[in-house]
């Protein structure tokens, strides 16, 4: 759900602004296998942003697509742990999505089986959050 809704900023800003912004988006779980399909219920949570899921395909966390990222925003500890037991010299690249926009350190949990309410619970916060990565992170692209 994050990277579907922060390609969707992506996507607006590029729209109005006319101009390309280069920023690769990755999509990795701690426990994911390859090639599986959101949930319907994920989907469904991220459909009242425009943004569309159901063609994103899992991919596990691994060293190498952590090597790719300049910034690993994670939902748990337990995510931040496992990049760092892959890659301990990511620890300066690494936050809590709350951390890095500078609130209260708290984890979003995951709503995997949960009901549709819990998944648009957190489709909602993660809107609310990566508006604010957005503000952060853009200004510093465009000022390289």
């Amino acid at each position: 759900m994050a990277k579907g809704i922060f390609d969707k900023l992506l996507e607006k800003s590029r729209a109005i602004k006319k101009s390309e912004i280069n920023i690769l988006t990755l999509s990795a779980g701690t426990n994911a296998t390859k090639g599986n399909v959101p949930s319907e219920f994920a989907q469904q949570a991220v459909k009242k942003y425009g943004v569309d899921i159901r063609h994103h395909l899992s991919y596990p966390l691994t060293k190498e697509r952590i090597d790719l990222a300049d910034l690993i925003l994670v939902m748990e500890n337990k995510h931040k742990d496992r990049v760092l037991e892959l890659v301990p010299l990511a620890k300066n690249r690494t936050f809590l999505i709350t951390e890095y926009v500078g609130e209260e350190s708290k984890e979003i949990p995951d709503p995997f089986g949960g009901p549709l309410e819990k998944f648009q619970e957190v489709a909602d916060l993660l809107y609310e959050l990566l508006q604010k990565v957005y503000k952060i992170v853009i200004p510093k692209i465009i000022l390289h």
